[in-house]
C-alpha cells in the first residue's frame, strides 16, 4: 500500500512510501528516485529491509511508434545481495513479468478511454 508520495515525484532525489504485511510483519518502506531522464529512463532504489536494498533501471524504448519497456533489478545493498543467486533470479523475473503485464494493461486501458471521450471543436474547451 503507498502511503505518502513526496512532491516532485519522480525528480531525483524524491520518493514514494509504502506498507507491506500486517501486524507483527508490517513493515513501512520507501522508493528512492536515484536518476530520471524524463520519457526514456527511471532508476529507483527499493529500500527493503531487512534484505537491504534493490535498484531498478527502467527504460522506455520508441520502436517504431509503440513503447518497449525494459525493467532490471539487482540487490545493490546488504543481505540480498550475498544471497543473489539463480533462483532469486528467476523469482525476480516472474515478479517484473507480471508488473510489466499490469503497466501494459493499465496503459492500453488509458488509450481507450481517452479515445472514448469527445474531443471538444475547434474553439471550445
Amino acid at each position: 500500500m503507498i502511503r505518502e508520495v513526496d512532491d516532485g515525484f519522480p525528480g531525483r532525489g524524491t520518493a514514494l512510501h509504502y506498507r507491506i504485511g500486517r501486524g507483527p510483519l508490517r513493515h513501512d518502506g520507501h522508493t528512492e528516485v536515484l536518476d530520471v531522464d524524463e520519457g526514456h529512463r527511471l532508476v529507483l532504489e527499493i529500500h527493503a529491509w531487512p534484505v537491504g536494498a534493490v535498484r531498478v533501471d527502467i527504460r522506455l524504448d520508441d520502436d517504431a511508434g509503440d513503447c518497449e519497456v525494459t525493467m532490471e533489478e539487482f540487490p545493490s545493498k546488504g543481505v540480498g545481495g550475498v544471497l543473489h543467486n539463480p533462483l532469486a533470479d528467476g523469482l525476480i523475473k516472474l515478479r517484473n513479468v507480471e508488473t510489466l503485464r499490469r503497466l501494459d494493461r493499465l496503459a492500453v486501458d488509458r488509450v481507450r478511454r481517452d479515445a472514448a471521450i469527445p474531443k471538444p471543436a475547434p474553439g471550445q474547451r
